[in-house]
């Protein structure tokens, strides 16, 4: 894909072949940014699929992200349909702008996506090698603080939101398993520990407590 000076500014734009002049249009409140987002992408195979497909055989080079107009947020959506309407862009799955709606996954992907996720939440190994990407990873100060404060106001805004929340049955069971074969580290139980240190239980806390201790060596 052609690097380009891109300005900050929302507006639409397409990714074009030079090859066959097939196109993807698309919206956006930051070109600068999802041109870099786009090539990226790409260069890591987890982008549209038809333009991915397109990259597996032509290159990324035979692309190039140009802007068709600038516009406001609130007029995104409706300039990147007539974009598209006038185009009618090759690379887009989806046929309107800002939605899916139109998009019919296959029988096959259907299943494979779902075996997927069940693997995921049933095979401790397969999660793992689906997370080596975030390991190393470290966020800056500047995210960390801003996590902190979001995370202070939502829990400030819905203060005790799960408060009366039970699992179902099908859910435990769910969580259950995918807790099998994971061990603590000995700095996770210390933390542990230490958040609990000077926290006392309700005597009806206490009760509920004994009484699923005494069910389970029933059992």
């Amino acid at each position: 894909m052609t690097r380009t000076n891109i300005i900050r500014a929302s507006g639409i734009y397409q990714i074009q072949s030079i090859f066959n002049e097939k196109r993807y249009i698309g919206s956006t409140i930051n070109l600068k940014s999802r041109r870099k987002d786009h090539f990226k992408d790409l260069e890591e195979g987890r982008n549209n699929r038809y333009l991915q497909m397109h990259v597996r055989k032509y290159g990324v080079a035979d692309l190039i992200f140009s802007i068709l107009e600038f516009c406001p947020k609130e007029k995104l959506i409706e300039r990147e349909q007539y974009w598209m309407d006038k185009l009618q862009p090759k690379f887009n799955i989806c046929p309107i702008a800002g939605s899916c709606l139109g998009v019919k996954f296959s029988d096959v992907a259907c299943r494979e996506n779902g075996e997927r996720v069940r693997k995921f939440w049933l095979d401790p190994e397969y999660r793992e090698r689906q997370n080596l990407s975030h390991k190393g990873f470290k966020p800056s100060e500047k995210s960390k603080r801003k996590t902190s404060e979001t995370m202070k106001r939502l829990f400030r805004e819905r203060e005790h939101w799960n408060k009366g929340f039970h699992h179902s049955d099908v859910s435990k069971k769910k969580i259950g398993i995918g807790q099998e074969g994971r061990s603590k580290s000995e700095e996770t139980k210390r933390r542990m520990a230490n958040s609990k240190l000077g926290h006392s239980v309700s005597q009806e806390t206490r009760d509920k407590i004994s009484e699923t201790k005494r069910r389970n060596k029933a059992a």
